[in-house]
C-alpha cells in the first residue's frame, strides 16, 4: 500500500467502475448466468473498496493487499461491517 493524495477524480472513476459492474451482474442474474453474477458483483465490490482507499490517500499493490487495508482503515475502526472483509476474501 502506498500513500497518495485523496484525488477525486480517481474516486469517482472507480464508484463508476463498480457501478458498471453492479449493473452487469445483476443483468447477468436476471440471464441465469450466475457464474458471471458472482464475477461482476465481486468486482463491483472491490471497485468500491478501492474508491474508499484512494479517498483515504491510499493505492494497494493487489487484492490481498487492498482487503488487508480495507480491514486496517475501515473494518477496525468500526466504519464498515466486517463482513465486508469476509466477503471479499
Amino acid at each position: 500500500m502506498v500513500k497518495r493524495p485523496a484525488s477525486r477524480a480517481t474516486v469517482e472513476r472507480e464508484l463508476a467502475e463498480a457501478k458498471g459492474d453492479l449493473d452487469s451482474a445483476k443483468k447477468s442474474l436476471l440471464e441465469s448466468d450466475y457464474k458471471w453474477t458472482i464475477i461482476k458483483a465481486y468486482y463491483s465490490m472491490f471497485h468500491a473498496c478501492k474508491s474508499l482507499l484512494f479517498s483515504a490517500g491510499y493505492v494497494e499493490k493487489s487484492h490481498e493487499c487492498l482487503i488487508a487495508a480495507i480491514e486496517e482503515l475501515f473494518t477496525d475502526r468500526g466504519i464498515l461491517p466486517p463482513a465486508i472483509v469476509s466477503d471479499l476474501r
